[in-house]
């Protein structure tokens, strides 16, 4: 489940008369067997202006409970690699990303293969046009 939006993180804090990091808390539990986190979606076009709040919640007290971004928007004509100065300004890169998801998972280095393998499928379906098995 996630918040798809700062603006949603903003009118949830101002209903239960919190600061902005409530919604964090509300995910961020120990009371339930379930365990709830949040995804962020930031702008597609400039996502800059907005990335300082989502980093300041990232980085807070209940920062855990934030482990995924979003760009929202229209996907056609904005591939991946529009977004390659965000990501290495932000300090990510493909091996970091394996990385978190294989140690979140527990899915070890074969887990890490079969994205490897996924992504380059899909890329090669995307640039031939071909479906491959």
């Amino acid at each position: 489940m996630g918040l798809n939006c700062l603006s949603t993180i903003d009118r949830v804090a101002r209903a239960h008369g919190r600061d902005h990091h409530f919604p964090l808390a509300m995910y961020d539990t120990d009371r339930s067997d379930l365990t709830q986190r949040m995804a962020v979606s930031l702008p597609r076009i400039d996502s800059w202006p907005q990335w300082e709040r989502v980093a300041e919640l990232a980085l807070g007290d209940h920062g855990r409970a934030l482990t995924g971004i979003d760009f929202c928007g229209i996907e056609e004509g904005h591939p991946p690699r529009v977004k390659a100065d965000f990501f290495r300004e932000v300090g990510t890169t493909l091996e970091q990303e394996l990385d978190w998801v294989c140690k979140q998972t527990g899915g070890g280095e074969e887990l890490r293969q079969h994205l490897i393998e996924t992504a380059w499928k899909s890329r090669s379906e995307h640039l031939t046009g071909r479906v491959v098995s």
